[in-house]
């Protein structure tokens, strides 16, 4: 597979801050507070990068990190995730225990943070932007209700179809309160409340 290396070089390439800090990666499916779901043994905080390439996170308490690197598996439970620094979201999904739950936990993208999505992303958990969010391929699909709130810069580079669906009528909203940019000419197709 030629494009993870690379994927791990963009990552890399916009992340340097992250080199010194503590990178986890997990080994499969487990609780996010347990030492042995990550390599090496330890458990991903302030400061440090979260890589999950397989397998099922469940994050019971809300946790703060510096990075997350995902391209497929899942992290679910109730706990809420801040990302002060970087994430890069190419597959896999974001979700939350109990979809009748009341308790809505979210992803928050701090103010100081980049993120970069780029593949299908299933958005099952409301996402709050607060710093930069760069979205350059694929579709992002809304479930549970989930709610995308834009108080940063959004920005939509492409040039191919890219698409925001919600996945049955009473799902998904991007609610814009900071900047939404579209460059390139790719087509863009909003079928979500916006």
């Amino acid at each position: 597979m030629k494009t993870f290396p690379f994927a791990i070089s963009i990552f890399l390439f916009f992340n340097a801050s992250l080199i010194a800090q503590t990178s986890y990666t997990s080994g499969g499916t487990g609780d996010w507070e347990n030492t042995t779901t990550w390599t090496p043994n330890g458990v991903p905080g302030v400061g440090d990068t979260a890589i999950i390439n397989t397998g099922t996170i469940t994050l019971t308490d809300n946790v703060t990190i510096s990075g997350l690197y995902m391209s497929a598996g899942v992290i679910t439970g109730d706990g809420s995730i801040t990302i002060t620094d970087s994430l890069y979201w190419s597959g896999g999904e974001i979700t939350f225990s109990s979809i009748t739950s009341d308790l809505k936990p979210t992803l928050t993208i701090a103010g100081t943070a980049k993120a970069n999505f780029n593949g299908d992303i299933n958005i099952y958990r409301n996402i709050i932007n607060d710093g930069e969010v760069h979205w350059s391929n694929g579709n992002m699909v809304y479930s549970n209700e989930a709610v995308f709130e834009n108080n940063g810069v959004f920005t939509v580079e492409a040039n191919d179809y890219l698409r925001m669906s919600r996945y049955n009528i009473n799902h998904g909203h991007f609610r814009n309160y900071g900047s939404y940019i579209k460059l390139g000419a790719a087509i863009n197709s909003i079928g979500i409340y916006f």
